[in-house]
């Protein structure tokens, strides 16, 4: 069984080999993961900002107009320019078109029909928005202009499902579409349940079953505590989630309420066990991770960022501890 077969396996509960393994900067990975590129053709006032390889510090623009300042610490900078700040510019601002040449570039150079693919459209809703407004206006803006709100999600919206009818008209090598919102703090959710089903949850549900359409799972990366939100996601079929703070979001609440419901591709805690913690405390909790989130079935994938890591303090050594402990873990069952 190779990797492309097993991942599916384990995403949909039909008992893989193994507990499959993403660490690409330890050598070793089942799933591919690709990017939305910009517009081939686009030439910016500012610095390209590249979503992945952000390590130059500086102010840099993307395709939607946002300006980011990167401080060149290896993290991927921070939204300071909001090209949709006032509203009133909206009918004079240009968005960008999802058929631009030069998309889906990455897809089309991958020649690895053993692996999973996974195409990443980052940003994927409440990210772009509050990139476009800003975050505290767009907090606000739900309350005082919600029909401006829901005009530009409505955009947002459409650009990726119209990306996501490209590659799947197309039949390009993709098996999976990875969305990413940030949805929480460290206590709770940016806004209420009642207020993410209103502008939010049929919005995700049309880009999940566009998706399935074209038979393509649903990856979705989301940090903080959206505990409540994770009932709400598996009602509207997402096939994965990320949640990497697990000692927020609680291994055995959430094991003890989702499990079997929804495939987790996770590892330890980035910011505290992953950063801190010995070995056995790594061991003890990628244990306990297993036990609790995944099962013989399938419903675990072990994953974090790990080209990323050194931004907040990890080394590549416990990088590589991580791996070797999660690949001894990987015939758990």
């Amino acid at each position: 069984m190779n990797s492309k077969e097993n991942v599916i396996r384990a995403l949909e509960f039909r008992t893989p080999e193994r507990i499959p393994l993403i660490f690409p900067s330890c050598g070793f990975t089942d799933v591919i993961n690709l990017q939305l590129r910009w517009d081939k053709d686009w030439n910016p006032r500012l610095p390209k900002f590249d979503f992945i390889n952000s390590r130059e510090p500086g102010n840099f623009i993307d395709e939607w107009g946002c300006i980011w300042t990167v401080t060149g610490k290896g993290n991927m900078g921070q939204v300071t320019g909001h090209p949709l700040e006032d509203f009133s510019k909206v009918e004079e601002y240009k968005f960008p078109d999802p058929y631009a040449l030069g998309r889906f570039e990455e897809i089309e150079n991958n020649k690895d029909d053993n692996k999973y693919i996974l195409f990443w459209i980052p940003l994927t809703l409440f990210e772009r928005l509050y990139m476009l407004h800003g975050f505290d206006r767009t907090l606000m803006d739900f309350y005082l202009n919600p029909e401006m709100i829901e005009k530009i999600l409505n955009i947002i919206l459409n650009f990726n499902l119209k990306i996501i009818g490209q590659i799947g008209e197309k039949k390009l090598n993709v098996n999976g579409i990875g969305i990413t919102d940030d949805w929480g703090t460290g206590q709770s959710t940016f806004i209420s349940i009642k207020m993410w089903r209103k502008f939010f949850k049929n919005k995700y549900k049309q880009i999940i079953d566009f998706s399935h359409k074209y038979g393509f799972h649903v990856w979705m990366h989301s940090d903080g505590k959206i505990n409540d939100f994770v009932p709400e996601f598996i009602d509207i079929g997402l096939d994965a989630i990320n949640m990497p703070s697990t000692k927020i979001v609680g291994i055995k609440e959430i094991g003890d309420k989702f499990k079997g419901k929804i495939c987790f591709f996770n590892g330890v805690d980035n910011q505290t066990t992953l950063l801190l913690g010995n070995k056995k405390e790594i061991e003890d909790e990628a244990r306990c991770l297993i036990e609790n989130w995944g099962s013989k079935r399938g419903g675990i994938i072990i994953y974090f960022y790990d080209d990323n890591l050194e931004a907040i303090g990890v080394s590549g050594e416990r990088k590589y501890m991580a791996f070797n402990i999660f690949q001894s873990l990987s015939t758990y069952y």
